[in-house]
C-alpha cells in the first residue's frame, strides 16, 4: 500500500514503522491526493518562489534606504528595482522545503488547528510521523519560522485549487467505492 504513494521506498518504510493513529490516516490519504494532482506541487511552489521574490524585494529596498542615508557609499551591484518582473530568483542555497513538504505542512496545520501556537508547534515537533516523513526525505525538520514562512506563502488561489481538487478527489473516492 505506501510503495505506490511515495517517490522513495526510505519513505514509505519510515512511515509504515509509525503508530497508527488518526494523523497517520489523514497523512497518509493527503499524500495519495498529492500524488493524483502533480499541478498542487508546481502551484506551491510557485507561490513559495513569488513569495521569495518578494522578500527579495524588500531586501533590495532596505539596502538601498541604508544605502541613502550613508553619505558617498556607492550602490555596488544592486539591480533595479522598479518593478518585480525585473527581479530573478538566482541560484543561492537550497531550499529546505519542496511542494510536497510544504503540502504535509498544510496538513498538519489543518490537523493541529495551527501552526502558529507554541503548543501546536511543540505537538507537530514531538510528532514521530511528521519526524520520519522529514527523515525519510533527508530534510531536516524546519524551524517554526521557516514552516510558517512557508504555509504564509501559499497563496488563497492555491488552497482555493487544493480544496476543490479535494471535492472531486472524494467524489472520484466514494463514487468508485460505491456498491450501488
Amino acid at each position: 500500500m505506501f510503495g505506490d504513494l511515495f517517490s522513495t521506498a526510505d519513505t514509505a518504510s519510515q512511515l509504515a514503522l509509525c503508530p497508527d493513529t488518526e494523523f497517520k490516516g489523514i497523512l497518509l490519504e493527503g499524500l495519495e491526493f498529492f500524488k493524483e494532482s502533480p499541478e498542487i506541487k508546481s502551484m506551491i511552489e510557485a507561490d513559495i518562489d513569488a513569495w521569495a521574490l518578494r522578500k527579495k524585494q524588500q531586501r533590495l529596498e532596505d539596502k538601498r534606504w541604508e544605502s541613502a542615508r550613508m553619505d558617498g557609499l556607492p550602490l555596488g551591484d544592486l539591480p533595479a528595482i522598479s518593478g518585480e518582473d525585473e527581479l530573478q530568483l538566482q541560484s543561492g542555497r537550497p531550499r529546505l522545503l519542496d511542494g510536497e513538504s510544504v503540502f504535509v505542512l498544510l496538513l498538519a496545520r489543518g490537523y493541529y488547528g495551527s501552526l502558529s501556537s507554541c503548543h501546536a508547534v511543540d505537538r507537530m515537533l514531538d510528532s514521530i510521523l511528521i519526524n520520519a516523513y522529514f527523515s525519510s526525505r533527508h530534510q531536516p525538520m524546519p524551524s517554526r519560522n521557516c514552516a510558517l514562512d512557508n504555509l504564509n506563502a501559499v497563496n488563497n488561489q492555491t488552497r482555493d485549487h487544493i480544496f476543490r481538487a479535494q471535492l472531486s478527489y472524494i467524489k472520484k473516492k466514494v463514487l468508485t467505492n460505491s456498491t450501488c
